[in-house]
């Protein structure tokens, strides 16, 4: 419910937000263009981006953060104080958010591959990732944002707490540390870009600009710097 209500607020806001086209920059509303766009409605992005916006926005995805909050609380109990069954249970719950996520996931595809075509229908499934795409107003007919969160975090859910059942809780934890360390610091670079995405607007303008032209596409070099 709030998500629907934020998202409509954000609408409200500037319509169209986050896919319809600013006329002001002729780039998605969810960007702001450094010369074009003004101050104000540079600011006005930075607030609206992780309320409204296409990825993870902050309703529903707070909600995913208070069940690893109450994940991580729990296992970094004592051992002594750690019932394994409870961990059995958030698995089961991982799963069942997945297989309801699927189910829903793919009637929503049926439907638009129905009434759109095979184009609609690809689209919609190459934007698993936008939980913001996942709406009425973009063609998806049936609770497609709650079917998309299920799908993308109940899986996440389970696949994390197999992992700490499988290899904390039966001794292997440091041995599993050791053969891992190299993926694991590649997740840190993840992460740091994760942390600062909010900055990307302004970091693609300087590299965009150097590399040519403001805010056009960029390859390998820009990329890599």
């Amino acid at each position: 419910m709030k998500f629907a209500v934020v998202s409509y607020l954000a609408d409200k806001i500037l319509p169209g937000y986050p896919y319809a086209t600013d006329p002001k920059t002729g780039m998605q509303l969810f960007y702001g263009y450094i010369g074009k766009s003004s101050f104000g409605d540079i600011i006005l992005r930075i607030f609206l981006g992780p309320l409204a916006a296409s990825w993870e926005p902050v309703f529903r995805y707070l909600a995913d953060s208070f069940i690893g909050s109450i994940i991580g609380i729990y296992i970094g109990q004592d051992s002594k104080d750690i019932k394994t069954n409870w961990l059995k249970k958030f698995v089961w719950v991982g799963f069942i958010m997945f297989i309801v996520g699927v189910m829903g996931v793919n009637l929503n595809n049926a439907l638009v591959l129905i009434n759109n075509g095979i184009d609609g229908a690809l689209d919609l499934y190459l934007k698993i990732s936008e939980h913001r795409f996942w709406t009425a107003a973009n063609g998806v007919p049936v609770l497609g944002w709650l079917f998309q969160f299920l799908f993308l975090n109940g899986f996440t859910i389970c696949g994390i707490m197999l992992l700490i059942r499988l290899v904390e809780f039966r001794g292997k934890g440091q041995k599993f540390a050791e053969k891992t360390k190299y993926f694991r610091r590649i997740g840190f670079i993840a992460f740091t870009i994760y942390t600062i995405q909010w900055v990307y607007n302004l970091m693609f303008f300087i590299v965009s600009s150097i590399n040519g032209e403001p805010y056009k596409r960029v390859f390998w070099g820009g990329g890599l710097f």
